[in-house]
C-alpha cells in the first residue's frame, strides 16, 4: 500500500513538472493551488520536511518551508485541517521564483 501511494505522488510531482515544462510560465501560486484538497504527508514526502510547523487551536497544522535563492529569502506555507488535508497557502519573498516540487 505505502508502495502504491510513493507511486501516486511520484507521478502527481512529475505530472506538475511536466505542465510546468509545457506551458514554460507557471506563475507560484498556480503551482501551489495544485496542492489543495491533497494530504500534507504527500506534499512532505515532495518536498521533505518543513523548517516550521505551527499547531493551531482548531486542530490544524500550518507548515512553512523557508529556502534561499542567493540572498533572497522564499517561504512558502501551506495549512492543513486537523485531518490532514490541504485547504490554504500562501507565500512571501519569493517574486519571480518558482520552486518546481
Amino acid at each position: 500500500m505505502l508502495e502504491v501511494n510513493i507511486m501516486k505522488n511520484r507521478v502527481f510531482a512529475l505530472s506538475i513538472l511536466f505542465l510546468i515544462f509545457l506551458f514554460g510560465c507557471v506563475s507560484r501560486s498556480d503551482v501551489m493551488q495544485t496542492w489543495t484538497g491533497h494530504r500534507i504527508d504527500e506534499l512532505i514526502m515532495i518536498a521533505g520536511a518543513p523548517t516550521n510547523q505551527f499547531i493551531r487551536s482548531d486542530g490544524g497544522v500550518t507548515y512553512t518551508w523557508i529556502n534561499y535563492y542567493g540572498n533572497r529569502q522564499c517561504n512558502e506555507t501551506y495549512s492543513a485541517n486537523a485531518e490532514g488535508v490541504i485547504t490554504n497557502y500562501s507565500y512571501t519573498g519569493c517574486t519571480g521564483l518558482v520552486r518546481a516540487l
